[in-house]
């Protein structure tokens, strides 16, 4: 269940910002460049201290980048849908793909703090291509079949990446991707699907 940490940094995000906001400080600053430079050195430093005394790598970083995208998220989503879509997509497939062989040739999941930082832009990245790519293209129905079963493939995702059960453990890191892409699709729509008949059954009960 260590996969559904996002409920833990839901709750951290929400009181921070309401906490953050308390102070005039802050919220007369946050378009400020600079001063949302020196936060983000600040949670780095948090993030160090986060580690060293063992809670979880990322409460520094989800907490750190809810409260830049609550304040200037409008200020990066223009920024980034003006950029040159070749350099959004080369962005991103260079730091996934730096970030793949990192994770899968030099046991990245061994060094935590650093394994953190890189998800981290790992993740901007894709944001950045989404946002920059896919947004302007027209609606595409593989894309939106995988955007309604998005969820349900995270939910089953992790014992196949991780553990015991994982593909990776018995087949080459390319080959075991594909596996678990595949089997997180299937798994993702069977478990959608039986979603949607409990969710119709249940509202025929109660709706009587």
């Amino acid at each position: 269940m260590e996969h559904l940490w996002f409920m833990n940094c839901i709750i951290l995000s929400y009181s921070s910002v309401w906490i953050f906001s308390q102070f005039e400080i802050f919220k007369r600053n946050m378009c400020n460049n600079v001063f949302c430079f020196f936060f983000f050195i600040s949670f780095v430093l948090i993030e160090f201290v986060t580690v060293l005394f063992g809670f979880p790598e990322y409460f520094g970083i989800c907490t750190m980048l809810y409260i830049l995208f609550f304040y200037r998220g409008k200020d990066f989503y223009s920024w980034i849908i003006n950029q040159n879509s070749f350099i959004a997509s080369f962005a991103f497939l260079s730091v996934n793909i730096i970030s793949f062989l990192f994770y899968n040739y030099f046991h990245l999941v061994d060094y935590k703090l650093l394994k953190a930082f890189i998800d981290l832009f790992s993740a901007l990245t894709l944001i950045g291509f989404i946002s920059n790519v896919l947004t302007n293209m027209k609606r595409n129905a593989i894309i939106a079949f995988i955007s309604s079963i998005s969820f349900e493939m995270y939910l089953i995702h992790h014992p196949f990446v991780s553990g015991y059960y994982s593909f990776y453990n018995d087949f080459n890191p390319f080959i075991a991707t594909l596996f678990v892409f595949s089997t997180c699709i299937l798994g993702g729509l069977l478990l959608h699907n039986i979603g949607k008949v409990t969710y119709s059954k249940l509202l025929k009960i109660y709706m009587v």
